[in-house]
């Protein structure tokens, strides 16, 4: 759908999760609105850069009375060969219990065991991605990275 289509709607927000490229984004750069971000771990972290895209990651912000808070990046499945944002689940749950509740989390990764792919190494979730979840309660979680099958009708 077309940038201008799209903002005709009633849009209140721009979120973004990550594994976007710079031409990807360029479009949001007039567009008038709040617009938060995460990284995913193919970005080399300078996409948000210009665009007034709010890169979130470990932080909050708050936007039409909600908090929105962030965590880029996914697991580290193999090293990390110019991909900055890889964790260990050891790394990722650290830094995650540092981050304070928030009503929506964006992430790149999905939460272990949550719209991940257990069987396919690059599309684990997060470990610490699932304890935040049960621990803050966000409102909502939105996420990248994978993509949940369609149901078949």
């Amino acid at each position: 759908m077309p940038l201008e289509r799209l903002l005709a709607r009633d849009v209140d927000l721009v979120l973004c999760l990550g594994d976007l490229t710079r031409h990807d984004l360029e479009p949001l750069c007039d567009v008038q609105l709040p617009k938060l971000g995460v990284h995913g771990n193919h970005d080399d972290g300078g996409e948000f850069t210009g665009l007034g895209i709010e890169d979130v990651h470990l932080r909050c912000v708050e936007v039409g009375g909600l908090t929105f808070g962030g965590f880029s990046g996914s697991h580290e499945y193999r090293p990390a060969k110019g991909q900055r944002l890889m964790w260990s689940q050891k790394q990722a749950s650290k830094l995650l219990r540092k981050l304070e509740h928030v009503d929506v989390l964006l992430s790149h990764s999905p939460p272990f065991g949550i719209n991940d792919e257990p069987d396919d190494p690059a599309h684990v979730g997060l470990v610490g991605l699932r304890e935040y979840i049960e621990r803050e309660h966000p409102a909502m979680l939105l996420h990248g990275h994978t993509y949940p099958p369609l149901p078949v009708e």
